[in-house]
């Protein structure tokens, strides 16, 4: 194919479907799930591969969406937003425990994604878009459902991991929660569905966490792991495969730990990879 012959199919695939979000005809198909290793964890997480123009779609959604509902969410959220980092987000949590904020309640929640309430979502989503017609699409998306091997299910709860669309919904689902803890008073760092709350006594981060937790099972109706989650000083915690000991950011052990094991895999011997391969991997 020329590159002229594939301008024209791209331009030819574009206007269909313009022309279908226009007539409000556009239907998303079931992702196809597959299921890719848990990073530090024996479990596998659940991926959608969405088709080629439901992709061009929910990121146009994304895009759309993006510039509404961003400038909303706390400078306190760091994940995937553009312009922040993890860097950033250590950073942040570094200047408050310089400012003696050394006690954390780190709240895990059970798979996020998988959890949220579609309702909650629409209902937020509402809040920032009058024109139904987007909104109807956003639930299009959320209820395509997936193909898990061969067989179609439903989807009715979460927010598909895969899509384009997926990380801001969520983050637009957590910016409840982030309001709320700065209503409070209090003072935290988000990326995606790990934040850490920091307190300064062990009594105060167990009262907070205490009622974190009530706002997010009563209020969000997200389910929250409790045997995950903890209250300690923050030089126990490891936050984004990081420690702070003795107010310095350090990598933490289990992220070296899982970073040589990885360079041990990618040059033993026997490895059929190219030394260029098996850094572009590790990278």
């Amino acid at each position: 194919m020329t590159v002229a012959e594939f301008e024209s199919r791209a331009a030819e695939l574009l206007r269909l479907i313009h022309d279908k979000l226009k007539s409000g005809s556009y239907r998303l198909k079931p992702a196809r799930r597959v299921l890719i290793p848990k990073a530090g964890s024996s479990k596998k997480r659940k991926l959608g591969i969405p088709a080629v123009m439901d992709r061009i779609v929910s990121q146009s959604l994304n895009l759309v969406l993006g510039e509404i509902i961003d400038p909303t969410f706390s400078a306190s959220n760091f994940g995937y937003r553009r312009g922040k980092s993890q860097h950033q987000a250590m950073r942040h949590v570094q200047a408050m425990v310089r400012a003696g904020y050394e006690w954390c309640a780190s709240i895990d929640l059970r798979n996020f994604f998988d959890e949220i309430p579609q309702a909650l979502l629409l209902r937020l989503v509402r809040q920032y878009v009058a024109d139904e017609r987007l909104v109807t699409l956003v639930a299009r998306a959320l209820q395509a459902g997936v193909v898990v091997e061969g067989v179609f299910e439903k989807t009715s709860k979460g927010c598909p991991q895969g899509s384009p669309l997926s990380p801001l919904l969520a983050n637009m689902v957590l910016n409840e929660l982030d309001h709320e803890l700065e209503r409070r008073g209090l003072r935290f760092c988000r990326w995606a569905d790990d934040f850490v709350i920091l307190l300064k006594s062990e009594r105060a981060a167990r009262r907070v966490m205490a009622g974190t937790i009530r706002y997010l099972e009563e209020r969000l109706r997200l389910p929250v792991n409790k045997e995950k989650s903890q209250v300690t000083g923050i030089k126990e915690v490891s936050f984004l495969g990081f420690q702070l000991l003795g107010g310095k950011i350090r990598v933490s052990q289990t992220a070296r730990t899982t970073f040589k094991r990885r360079v041990r895999e990618l040059t033993r011997r026997n490895n059929p990879r190219s030394i260029d391969q098996g850094i572009h991997e590790l990278n």
